[in-house]
């Protein structure tokens, strides 16, 4: 065999690799569009709720946040609390006109009432009182709770909105790396093959667009989470607050003045606060529903991505589609370090007379990185006595003539090799020693690893307390918005009783 003979074979493999190598990466970059285009999602679709949308028929899909027939279903589930909050607002302003128009007809409520207060009707103001402190109790007590709550659902959805921006960085930094590393192939192949550069080239440029594109919605979905979040949290906060204060000055107003003309204000302010209480109990229990869809959703991906509703939202290839694009990568490196192995034994049969031999030793064999057909596994385990693909230029060095070396002087030593196709060996080597390196990472973004791990620690970890601390907040603004509504309507009987009569300071029975 000549030397330009084996350095043909040499060129020929290179050429053979990269072809198939080149095509493979570039599918598994168009892979996405084609899985988009071919893939009908069979979801589960277990949401059974009246859509307001379709005029209240029932919405049977599944969980898609880009629908707006989800997101109308899931928020007409807080639509009591919203409507138990209107009612309340037309009552309040219907008792306000019956007084106003009460007192234009000269009935004042700063007369005092006809009812004289005896020995008989205080334990009536007694008890109606001792009821208004304990249900103030309550409400205090409820107001501690939903500050609690919600301060830990604020902290729960946080963890949760972490974990899944946190898959998207992930699959961003993976994204990087292998850019890194086929631009670096690039650059070694350019001098040799310009077609393949080009390829690898196309695919960086693409593989740069879905790194982008996650930015994007990394940067947009924790902008709008983090707004909604924000923006729950500090109603939650300022209106409870408020409501605190609003209740002990009601107490303060009844004990320390001589007239009820000051309750009356804080109990305006109590009703609209009531009010506001029974939306936002609405609002939470939409939160809840989402929560709730979104938990079950995970769940359903982790056990079976391709049948989740989840998988036409999330980033991530169907598998079999996937399994056949890492199938083909795998049965390109295989057969490449087949043929390398293959050629090599015909050279050791060549070289057998010769001293060569020692440089390459009996069983010289490279490692080969893959099982063997049909999976084509990815082992990364050698047999002992293999090398590695990196190694095969270190010891073809031994056998390389160059360009400062005579013809006669490498006849004599048996290097056998030119440099340059020594050059297209390494720069092979290294490529494939590369494409090893970040065959993990392709791997992980193919089968959307870095998604599927995060939600399952989400599933197992995180959506049990989520759905908690969320259901408190919820239980404990419905308590406290039942609390306020009997509360104040006992304020307005207790403030239209004592109407007109003044009060000894710290009182709580009018003067006869």
């Amino acid at each position: 065999m000549s030397v330009s003979e084996k350095a043909s074979i040499v060129f020929l493999l290179s050429l053979a690799f990269f072809s198939n190598l080149a095509f493979s990466l570039r599918d598994v970059i168009l892979l996405k569009a084609a899985a988009a285009e071919k893939i009908e999602v069979h979801g589960q679709g277990n949401i059974n709720r009246p859509d307001p949308l379709r005029h209240l028929k029932h919405y049977h899909g599944g969980y898609d946040i880009r629908d707006k027939h989800y997101w109308a279903s899931a928020a007409f589930t807080g639509v009591h609390g919203c409507a138990v909050a209107g009612v309340w607002v037309l009552c309040g302003a219907g008792f306000g006109l019956f007084l106003l128009v009460k007192k234009t007809r000269g009935s004042s409520l700063g007369r005092a009432s006809s009812i004289r207060v005896t020995a008989a009707t205080n334990p009536w103001i007694l008890a109606t009182f001792s009821t208004i402190i304990l249900l103030t109790l309550f409400a205090i007590v409820a107001s501690s709770l939903a500050l609690a709550a919600n301060r830990s659902s604020l902290h729960r959805t946080n963890l949760v909105k972490k974990s899944i921006i946190g898959a998207g960085i992930d699959a961003r930094r993976t994204i990087r790396k292998v850019i890194r590393a086929m631009t670096q192939m690039q650059d070694l192949l350019l001098p040799f093959d310009n077609r393949e550069a080009v390829e690898l080239n196309i695919t960086t440029h693409q593989l740069g667009k879905e790194s982008r594109a996650i930015q994007q919605f990394i940067e947009k979905t924790d902008y709008f989470i983090d707004l909604a979040n924000r923006s729950l949290y500090t109603a939650h906060l300022v209106v409870v607050l408020a409501d605190l204060v609003l209740l002990l000055a009601a107490i303060v107003s009844h004990l320390l003045t001589r007239f009820i003309t000051g309750c009356f204000r804080v109990i305006i302010i109590c009703w609209v606060i009531t009010a506001l209480y029974w939306a936002i109990t609405g609002l939470d229990f939409f939160f809840h529903s989402f929560a709730e869809d979104t938990c079950s959703a995970f769940g359903d991906f982790v056990k079976n991505p391709d049948s989740s509703s989840l998988s036409s939202i999330l980033p991530c290839f169907n598998s079999t589609y996937a399994n056949q694009v890492l199938v083909q990568i795998g049965s390109t490196v295989y057969n490449f370090v087949q043929q390398i192995n293959m050629k090599v034994a015909e050279l050791l049969h060549v070289l057998a007379p010769n001293k060569q031999i020692d440089v390459l030793g009996e069983n010289f064999r490279v490692c080969q990185p893959f099982s063997g057909p049909p999976d084509y596994a990815y082992t990364s385990n050698c047999s002992e006595g293999e090398i590695q693909i990196s190694q095969v230029p270190r010891i073809l060095t031994m056998l390389t003539c160059y360009k400062n070396q005579s013809p006669e002087d490498c006849a004599r030593d048996g290097k056998f090799l030119s440099e340059g196709a020594y050059n297209i060996t390494w720069s092979i080597s290294k490529s494939i020693s590369d494409l090893l390196g970040i065959y993990p990472d392709l791997q992980n973004l193919s089968e959307c690893y870095f998604v599927k791990d995060r939600l399952r620690y989400v599933v197992s970890h995180q959506c049990r307390p989520f759905r908690s601390s969320i259901r408190k907040l919820w239980a404990s603004m419905l308590s406290l918005s039942i609390f306020m509504a009997a509360l104040v309507l006992l304020w307005v009987a207790k403030a239209y009783q004592d109407r007109g009569r003044p009060f000894s300071i710290c009182s709580i029975f009018p003067q006869s």
